[in-house]
């Protein structure tokens, strides 16, 4: 709990240079920019790349699995799943990627890790 009011005390101190808040988001969004985070489904069927603002850069399908999807709707709704759980997988990376940079930049600024930081940004 103390701990808690120690953080508070930190940000309330840091909020009153607010250009270097302005100055850290700013290196925050760029390492994202940048970052790639792969995910694939079992089997390494399908792969989803996604960057650190948690947008698709590629989507790869095993090509023997394109063939039987197209010629089988059971396959097709299997390639559904593995193409939603590969999306899932990545996002949670990225989620956790985002709550890495946000730490760092916080510790950066002298402030204390932030554990529910994931929370905060839609991670478990």
């Amino acid at each position: 709990m103390f701990d808690s009011f120690k953080a508070m005390g930190q940000v309330a101190s840091l909020l009153k240079n607010k250009e270097a808040i302005k100055e850290g988001m700013a290196r925050v969004a760029q390492r994202l920019e940048q970052r790639r985070i792969t995910a694939e489904a079992p089997g390494g069927v399908v792969r989803v790349v996604m960057d650190g603002k948690t947008r698709v850069q590629e989507v790869r399908v095993d090509p023997a699995l394109l063939g039987a999807a197209a010629a089988d709707e059971q396959e097709r709704h299997r390639l559904e799943r593995l193409l939603a759980g590969a999306f899932n997988a990545a996002m949670k990376r990225t989620q956790e990627a985002v709550s890495e940079e946000v730490n760092a930049e916080a510790k950066a600024l002298g402030l204390p890790e932030m554990p529910g930081i994931g929370a905060l940004l839609g991670g478990s």
